[in-house]
């Protein structure tokens, strides 16, 4: 009679544990892979010209505190502030540091789901599905950021209108 109970307490775990398994199975069709193949192309060429943009932002950067240096000589002929190439070229290069992080998000996500699909590979294919949501959520983050600054900066530029008037 003792064991009546537990062999019941057993069915009931065993049971529930594969319902439990049967109803959060999730099947990666042929239709599912085709468009994942097909994102992780057009993920991979936003990476490729991100990369490219940060190229281009530490190019300008060095131009800038390289014109910097020519600006500061011909003091008399430049109308900017003193510093201001150097702090621009600065610029540049903390916005090149940012982009960095997207892009780098996006293309490991683009041969992650490439690799997984080829090999069938469940982790691989997790490991792709993490980057492509720290890639959203660096986004919203920077997202959030601007937001602030933008209400930041309504207050303060009508201040600055009012007492310009």
């Amino acid at each position: 009679m003792i064991l009546s109970p537990v062999i019941l307490i057993y069915f009931f775990m065993e049971t529930t544990n594969q319902f439990e398994q049967n109803t959060n199975t999730l099947e990666v069709t042929e239709t599912t892979k085709h468009y994942l193949d097909s994102t992780a192309s057009w993920t991979k060429f936003f990476a490729i010209l991100g990369f490219v943009g940060i190229g281009f932002c530490v190019l300008a950067g060095i131009m800038m505190m390289t014109m910097g240096s020519f600006i500061e000589r011909a003091r008399e002929y430049s109308e900017l502030p003193a510093g201001f190439s150097s702090l621009a070229g600065v610029f540049y290069f903390v916005m090149a540091i940012i982009y960095y992080f997207p892009a780098s998000y996006l293309l490991r996500f683009s041969q992650k789901t490439k690799n997984a699909l080829a090999s069938h590979d469940t982790p691989q294919l997790e490991e792709a599905f993490l980057n492509m949501k720290s890639f959203w959520k660096f986004c919203g983050i920077v997202t959030m950021i601007a937001l602030a600054f933008c209400c930041l900066a309504i207050p303060i530029i009508i201040i600055a209108a009012i007492m310009a008037i």
